[in-house]
Parts: C-alpha cells; sequence; structure tokens
C-alpha cells in the first residue's frame, strides 16, 4: 500500500475508499519504533493481531489511545485494549445510548464499556468504581431542532443543544403532501391476512405491505425531488429492524427503471446507519410474526438504543412507520409510543398520515397496494408466467417471490 512522504508519521490499515484518505494508506514496513511522533489509524480487530516489521500495535507503549464508536465494541475487545495499554492515555469517544455490540454469548448481549462502568445518565454522568474524567458533548450538529429536540428528550433527557437553525431546513416541495420534519405514517398489520400479517423469514421477519408501500412511496419521493428539485442532490435512508424487511425493499427497489440522478437511497438495519446521516430518513417498524405479547421488552422495536439511533439518522425530514392503534399488539409498542408521546408534549412540528391518505396521494385510491397484489404461500411446485397483477408475492418459511408487474419492471427474484 501507498505512504505518503508529505506525512510519514501518520498510518493508517485497510481502504476506505475515500480519496483523501487512500494517500495516508501505509503498510507493515512503516518504522514505527524509529518515528518520534507516530499516529497510527486501525480498526479494533486489527490491534489484537496486526502490526509492522518492528513491532505489532499491541506491543507499542503508546502515549495515547483514541477509541471511537465505544458502544457498538464488545466488551472483551476494549478491555484487552485497556490491559494492554497501562501507560497511555485511554480517550474513550462514543455514545453510550446507541447500539450495543452484536455478540451471540447470551451473558455478554448488551454489555460494552458504558455498562461495565455504570454510566446512564447523560445529565448527571456518573461512572464505577471509580469516578472518571468525563466530558460532555451536547451539541448537536446533523438534525434540524425539531428533529433533534425530539430525541435530545427520548435519550438525552432534553439536555441537547442544537447548531442548525429552523430555517437552514431544506425546503422539499412535494405535490399533494404536506410535510413536516417529522411525519409518522400508521399501516395496517392483521394476523390472519396475509399481505398485512407479519412473516417469518429464515431468521428474520418481514411485513409485506409496508415493503410495497415504502418502495413506492420511495418512486414518488425520487420523482417529485427530480421533477422539483432539479438542481439538488437528496439523500434517503430506508431504515428497517430487520434485515429480512430490509433485503425486500432493497432487491425491488433495484429493479425499478425509473432512475432520478439526484436522488441517493441507502436501505438497510440500524447496524449499518450508525455514523451516518440522511437527508431524508424513513424508519420502518414492522413487527416480527410472534407479536409482541411474549417478552415485548426483549424484541427490537423496544429497544430504545436501536430507536434512537435510527431517529437521529435524519437531517430535514423523518418519516416513522408503524402499526395502527387497530394492532393488536399496539399497546406493547412502548418505545415507539414513547417518541410520540414526547412530539405532543413538547408541541413539535409534525404530520400524521394513514397509509390509506398516503395511497390516495400516489394512486388517487385509498386500497391500490391490497387491490393489485396477489399473495400466497409457495407450493411444491411453482409455475410463473407473466404476472397478473401489479405484485404477486409468495412465500414462506425460507424465502419470498416477488414478481412485478404493470408500470414496474417485469422480473423476478428470490431472497432468502
Amino acid at each position: 500500500m501507498y505512504r505518503s512522504e508529505e506525512m510519514n508519521n501518520f498510518g493508517r490499515f485497510k481502504a476506505t475508499g475515500e480519496e483523501k484518505l487512500e494517500q495516508y494508506l501505509c503498510d507493515t514496513t512503516l518504522p514505527i519504533l524509529d518515528l518520534e511522533k507516530v499516529c497510527v489509524v486501525s480498526t479494533m480487530a486489527r490491534f489484537h493481531y496486526d502490526g509492522f516489521d518492528d513491532a505489532d500495535l499491541k506491543e507499542v507503549d503508546w502515549d495515547f489511545v483514541v477509541i471511537d464508536e465505544a458502544s457498538m465494541i464488545p466488551l472483551v475487545y476494549i478491555t484487552y485494549v485497556i490491559d494492554r495499554c497501562p501507560h497511555a492515555k485511554v480517550i474513550i469517544a462514543g455514545d453510550p445510548f446507541q447500539i450495543e455490540p452484536i455478540v451471540h454469548e447470551e451473558l455478554w448481549k448488551d454489555e460494552n464499556i458504558y455498562t461495565m462502568v455504570g454510566l446512564n445518565d447523560f445529565t448527571n454522568p456518573k461512572t464505577e468504581p471509580c469516578q472518571f474524567e468525563i466530558t460532555n458533548l451536547i451539541t448537536q450538529y446533523r438534525s434540524v431542532p425539531t428533529i433533534g429536540e425530539m430525541f435530545s428528550h427520548y435519550a438525552y433527557n432534553g439536555a441537547l443543544t442544537h447548531n442548525r437553525s429552523k430555517e437552514s431546513q431544506r425546503k422539499l416541495h412535494l405535490d399533494d403532501l404536506k410535510i413536516k420534519p417529522i411525519n409518522f405514517v400508521t399501516f395496517p398489520v392483521k394476523q390472519y391476512e396475509t399481505l398485512y400479517q407479519s412473516h417469518r423469514l429464515s431468521t428474520s421477519n418481514v411485513h409485506i405491505y409496508s415493503v410495497l408501500l415504502v418502495f413506492e412511496f420511495l418512486k414518488y419521493l425520487a420523482k417529485q425531488i427530480s421533477k422539483n428539485h432539479k438542481e439538488e442532490f437528496y439523500k434517503i435512508g430506508v431504515i428497517c429492524p430487520y434485515r429480512a424487511q430490509a433485503e425486500m425493499i432493497n432487491k425491488i427497489w433495484e429493479q425499478r427503471t425509473n432512475k432520478a440522478e439526484n436522488v441517493e437511497v441507502s436501505i438497510g438495519t440500524v447496524h449499518g446507519f450508525q455514523g451516518d446521516e440522511c437527508d431524508i430518513i424513513i424508519a420502518v417498524y414492522n413487527p416480527p410474526a410472534s407479536g409482541m405479547k411474549m417478552m415485548a421488552d426483549k424484541t427490537f422495536m423496544n429497544r430504545k438504543n436501536i430507536l434512537n439511533v435510527a431517529v437521529s439518522r435524519a437531517k430535514d425530514y423523518l418519516f416513522l412507520l408503524m402499526p395502527n392503534k387497530e394492532y393488536d399488539c399496539f399497546n406493547n409498542l412502548a418505545e415507539i409510543r414513547t417518541i410520540g408521546n414526547i412530539v405532543v408534549e413538547n408541541h413539535l412540528d409534525c404530520a400524521m398520515f394513514t397509509t390509506d391518505y398516503l395511497e390516495v396521494v400516489l394512486f388517487h385510491h385509498p386500497k391500490f397496494i391490497e387491490e393489485n397484489s396477489f399473495v400466497t404461500t409457495h407450493q411444491l411446485t411453482n409455475v410463473y408466467t407473466e404476472p397478473s397483477t401489479r405484485y404477486e408475492v409468495r412465500i414462506d418459511e425460507n424465502s419470498v417471490d416477488v414478481q412485478l408487474g404493470f408500470d414496474n419492471l417485469n422480473t423476478f427474484f428470490s431472497t432468502n
């Protein structure tokens, strides 16, 4: 890898894809012990095994160790680094109220450096067994004040201040749809109707109606931005609690024929969005197929850190898609309801839409998706011809097949 001659005391492992950073990549021949000053940027995992010809990373007597995004790092990794750097001043940067590490051992789930020291209060931070030095960074720079106030009250006891002004919000004009910085869209979840029920797909969950609605809404947004904001570029993020939901939306979105050059859409789970930001965020809260009557507090839908990361990715506009009040487990959606109460109690600028209303805007018909979809289970033998309706969906516990018809591209795919 290339090593910059202008900054030969700076090292970075692994290609980044960023042109400005690529010039600072180094290889393992960098004589790290011979340099009076050196800064090496690496991942947490590499610290345990990687290094240079004259020293491994864990063998260098570092003066400072800076650990970023600390909430996501498994406790065993971060404590190993601290143990191997007894003379270093360790600076742990991150947010205790964002995503915890992904681990498979039940005993270590939800555990990170913040839970180890008992740091769980943003306004009066204390640690144990001793009080560590803590610097609170309370100004958020990403979101307009309305969105910032929402997640400030939700996760940070209302302590955040906002660098952006109300006037800095991008003015997104949509024909026939008057949106606010925060927008709630409620969709039906019905246990015995295939289009509207939650399905278990492999080890994940998917809700077909909200998948199709989000796809059509994305098409509408892209068309409106291309029409009304030709000279502007918008980044839209779709955040789902479950991998199957994200994959199904993404694969259908990839098949579209009309693409707007000034719109970029990213679709994924919340874990892929930590550290990212978008002009518009669509947060989709499809419930699990098993419902939320048992162990509701253990589901993604009721994980405060998960929801906090999702809503705080939005710069200018946030759309929260959630089950409507007819959902039989609506009362168990504790965290989403908390967010809604915060918006109402603090008189934040928001709009509320039903999917019937949104479908009228999109199709001039309140039940267009229902009347133009055919959803069934897989059979032992499946023979596919041209789709007879806009969406033909066949689903079982292992895969879902979708055929797109009418003005969509006639195509076929399967997701496992």
